[in-house]
């Protein structure tokens, strides 16, 4: 596997994260750590009058999938807000020849009221007319609701415990089309999920799991972090003990442990 061009990620590494943060709630005046890692990474928002302005406290749909892009691979979405305010937003994507008619899986889907975008999702899976999507600064609510409570799950088509029904094209909606690194998959397995997928899971586990991320960027202001050894390695070790039945994520921590992949926390000032 190639050395991955780290302005772009795996579509498959995005939506595993997105699908990992389901569940989180909001604190009171739309206050998140979404917003609160962007301003601390990249500063406040310039705006187009001259003055900035901070990300926390401000609606978040936009800042969430903008936060998804930048944990999965460094740098953030290039829109000229990255990624506060939708309508300018989708003006950006417009601009950049990026907006599609038909979405597919990675794809951001603003919905429009009266032409205007005031809501953004990621699409995470495309049925026909039906699109499932992870939806940040919303409710679980049929309605596309702008300004909610935390990060919900639309779909799968199934129909899963605690998920809510999926989106419809029949809803006016635009979607626009971010660059992502090409899927990389092993020739004898064409089912096999992208190895980067694999090691985003991973880091988010060992996280849960010991409360210590594996990078300094994940928490910038964490005080212990854990980082990998060697991203490739960790991320097909991980990749082939996931299918191993009855494997659990101590298991996987205490392998990658074992065979070097991880080095030994330290203290951060």
């Amino acid at each position: 596997m190639g050395e991955r061009d780290r302005s772009t990620p795996s579509v498959h590494e995005v939506v595993a994260r997105a699908r990992d943060e389901v569940g989180y709630r909001e604190d009171e005046g739309n206050l998140t750590k979404y917003a609160r890692d962007l301003d601390a990474a990249f500063g406040p928002v310039r705006l187009s009058s001259g003055g900035t302005t901070p990300r926390e406290g401000q609606p978040w749909c936009a800042v969430f999938l903008s936060w998804l892009h930048w944990r999965s691979c460094g740098s953030m979405h290039p829109m000229p807000t990255g990624g506060f305010f939708t309508p300018g937003d989708l003006a950006f994507w417009r601009q950049a020849g990026k907006e599609v008619d038909e979405p597919r899986q990675g794809d951001l889907a603003y919905y429009l009221k009266d032409g205007t975008p005031y809501h953004v999702g990621l699409v995470i899976e495309v049925n026909g007319r039906r699109f499932s999507t992870v939806e940040g600064n919303t409710t679980t609510s049929a309605d596309v609701e702008a300004n909610g409570i935390g990060v919900f799950q639309f779909g799968p088509f199934e129909g899963a415990a605690g998920d809510t029904g999926a989106r419809s094209l029949d809803r006016p909606t635009a979607f626009a089309r971010p660059d992502y690194d090409p899927v990389n998959r092993r020739n004898d397995e064409e089912d096999e999920m992208a190895l980067a997928w694999q090691d985003a899971r991973f880091r988010n586990l060992f996280w849960s799991q010991t409360g210590m991320p594996l990078s300094p960027a994940d928490v910038p202001n964490a005080t212990v972090v854990v980082e990998p050894a060697h991203d490739q390695k960790l991320a097909a070790m991980c990749h082939a003990a996931w299918g191993v039945e009855g494997t659990t994520p101590e298991d996987i921590i205490r392998r990658a442990q074992q065979q070097g992949f991880l080095l030994p926390a330290r203290g951060r000032s």
